[in-house]
């Protein structure tokens, strides 16, 4: 089943290589992940994405992974549109009430945890902008 609305692109390959362009001009990204070799695996209902990142730069973007990822950030799309439409980022706040689930290696998370936030807030702001997948409104 399609996900109406905003959501029907999230954590698809398409949008993960918008988000990817994107993160390439984030310096806060590429600071915080400036170590980290790695994948980060974001999922929705139904859908995932998987960014391979090293030295602060995604180098790859798959729906899916056949060597699995680091971690995954998981939640079902009504949180994920919360998060999103939110005016600032909340995803602290919905990840203490498990509303988030990360699986994986939660130390390496939480290690490149800045990555993560630059990762959201670049998803909020394709989300605040209504663009879809190919970067068009």
């Amino acid at each position: 089943m399609a996900t109406p609305g905003k959501l029907a692109d999230f954590c698809t390959g398409p949008w993960g290589q918008v988000i990817a362009s994107e993160l390439e001009a984030h310096p806060g990204f590429q600071a915080s992940a400036a170590w980290f070799d790695g994948t980060i695996r974001l999922a929705a209902d139904g859908r995932s994405v998987t960014f391979r990142i090293y030295r602060g730069r995604v180098i790859e973007v798959a729906e899916r992974n056949p060597f699995g990822h680091t971690f995954s950030i998981a939640a079902d799309d009504a949180t994920w549109e919360a998060i999103l439409s939110s005016r600032r980022n909340r995803f602290v706040a919905w990840a203490m009430q498990d509303r988030v689930r990360v699986e994986g290696n939660v130390l390496e998370y939480l290690r490149v945890f800045k990555a993560v936030m630059a990762l959201v807030d670049v998803a909020r702001e394709w989300y605040r902008q209504g663009r879809s997948e190919a970067g068009g409104a």
